[in-house]
């Protein structure tokens, strides 16, 4: 383990792939896994890194598209892909800095907002704390803790200063003032996401702080950038419900009422934001994915038991979604933010985007406001897809050890 947390702190590289002696993957170790060791205090760097790596590996094929690896690694929540070739040997790690500098800035335009995108739980901790208690309040949450000194941000520790901590052997009892790194750099949430991009590839962080005057409003990530980078989901999703229309999706008609489910179903479970689908005649929900059950805190049974007025802070009954139905239904390009209510009460954030279409069944889909938004599609994404490799492979072999 002490050599792998080096090799990590020497090059900066936030994963390494543990391999068998024929290059193929048995295990992977992450600046995410040496924070929870770390935290659980089990992390020795004498131990073998075959007890400590995750596996079995999430492995893509090397020629995979970049836009479908983009795609799998939302669905598995993962930030880290092995790439394999034809005999299952290690080819390369795809990571999320790879899509930021492979997918095109035509895929951030759509994004809007610093403060769209934000992270807005924020995990503070005074500057007095120890080492351990940031690495308690990071561990299975955020990868960064913000440091203060009375209530004012001086700095933050990251899961990578975690590894650089753990293979120095600092005491997990320092304070943090004497740990942390000891520079924030701020932004304002209304500044184009974007411009937030360009601001930390200059400055070589993945975090950005949100303020805005004094006030702390929340953290900017990477992760956050990448994980608002939908690619062609929705527009898969638009193109699925006018196929679907034009194909007279109606009892009796192509499809029964279970394989249209299934066939939009299928689709919104892709899509990292939460998705919800209404039908345009009633104002029920007609689908729910998995990320809207989790920000709304409802199952997907009670949701689709509701209408959008039991739910939608803009509509306060039936009549109010008939009048907005009618407007939205000749066609407009209609696009009403309000908020939803969640389970407990609480108001959520976010943005409806109007899918047009028939008059007879407009059915928009609900998209998390406090997240990124949709982004355009790449037009060359296979092109660029194969180009994204060979950029990981010049760090391949500072990223593999042997089992």
């Amino acid at each position: 383990m002490g050599e792998v947390l080096h090799a990590m702190a020497r090059d900066r590289i936030s994963c390494v792939v543990v391999v068998d002696d024929e290059r193929r993957p048995r295990g992977i170790f992450t600046e995410r896994d040496a924070v929870a060791l770390l935290a659980e205090e089990r992390l020795a760097v004498g131990d073998s890194i075959a007890e400590a790596m995750s596996s079995p590996v999430l492995t893509v094929p090397v020629a995979i598209d970049m836009l479908e690896a983009h795609a799998c690694m939302q669905r598995q929540s993962v930030r880290h892909l092995v790439a394999v070739d034809e005999l299952g040997k290690v080819a390369g790690v795809i990571s999320e800095s790879d899509f930021l500098s492979h997918l095109g800035e035509e895929s951030l335009v759509a994004l809007k907002t610093v403060g769209d995108a934000m992270t807005h739980e924020v995990s503070i901790a005074d500057g007095a704390a120890s080492l351990a208690d940031a690495l308690r309040l990071m561990h299975g949450r955020l990868d960064h803790v913000v440091v203060t000194e009375a209530s004012n941000p001086v700095g933050m520790l990251t899961d990578r200063d975690a590894v650089r901590l753990a293979a120095a052997g600092a005491s997990l009892q320092t304070p943090l003032r004497e740990v942390m790194s000891p520079t924030v750099h701020a932004i304002e949430p209304t500044q184009p996401l974007l411009h937030a991009v360009w601001r930390m590839a200059d400055l070589g962080v993945r975090r950005l702080v949100v303020r805005d005057g004094g006030q702390l409003l929340g953290v900017l990530t990477r992760h956050d950038v990448v994980r608002g980078m939908q690619c062609r989901d929705l527009d898969l999703l638009r193109n699925t419900i006018s196929r679907l229309r034009r194909e007279q999706i109606l009892p009796g008609g192509r499809y029964s009422e279970f394989a249209r489910h299934a066939i939009l179903g299928g689709v919104i479970d892709r899509i990292g934001d939460g998705v919800l689908l209404t039908d345009g005649e009633t104002g029920v929900y007609v689908e729910a994915n998995d990320r809207a059950c989790e920000l709304l805190g409802w199952s997907r049974e009670e949701l689709l038991e509701r209408r959008v007025w039991d739910v939608s802070g803009r509509f306060t009954d039936e009549a109010s979604w008939q009048a907005w139905r009618d407007r939205a239904g000749g066609g407009e390009d209609y696009l009403p933010q309000a908020s939803l209510r969640r389970r407990d009460g609480s108001l959520f954030p976010r943005r409806t985007e109007g899918l047009s279409g028939q008059r007879r069944r407009p059915c928009p889909a609900r998209r998390d406001l406090s997240r990124p938004y949709r982004a355009a599609p790449d037009r060359n994404g296979v092109a660029r897809g194969r180009a994204l490799l060979p950029a990981c492979d010049r760090q391949r072999d500072r990223r593999l050890f042997r089992h």
